[in-house]
């Protein structure tokens, strides 16, 4: 089973991912890219609707955890979370991209974007997570 199944796998496994769509796309060494499909669950404003920013935080903090994965690693807990929202994000779907910036010792320091379809940033992250050991595959 090669990562990226892996990666598919615990994202269907998650009732809450699930509901988003998401499913790894991508996997690189140090990135990761994810797409979800973001519907009425997650959107709020009426009918100028658009995606809840916790949503997309979450999306960030998953993505850029995730990424470690590309580094050979499995994600782990996060130390912090920064979120800069750039425009309101409308539902359907979007690329999720995480990337590995730095290792050290004991954290790792990550960044995330969420893009419109046709390639806008939407919005993006940098996260400092403590990488657990790599998973072991079957």
């Amino acid at each position: 089973m090669s990562t990226l199944e892996h990666i598919n796998g615990r994202l269907a496994a998650s009732e809450f991912y699930a509901s988003m769509g998401l499913v790894a796309t991508d996997l690189a060494p140090d990135r990761l890219e994810l797409r979800a499909t973001l519907g009425a669950p997650y959107i709020v404003g009426g009918e100028q609707g658009f995606v809840h920013g916790g949503i997309l935080a979450t999306l960030l903090d998953l993505t850029g955890d995730w990424a470690l994965f590309g580094a050979g690693m499995a994600p782990g807990p996060t130390v912090t979370l920064t979120v800069n929202y750039l425009r309101p994000v409308p539902a359907g779907a979007v690329r999720c991209v995480g990337e590995v910036l730095r290792l050290g010792r004991r954290h790792a320091f990550c960044r995330a974007s969420i893009l419109a379809e046709d390639g806008t940033l939407l919005c993006f992250g940098e996260g400092v997570y403590v990488p657990a050991a790599a998973p072991e595959e079957p």
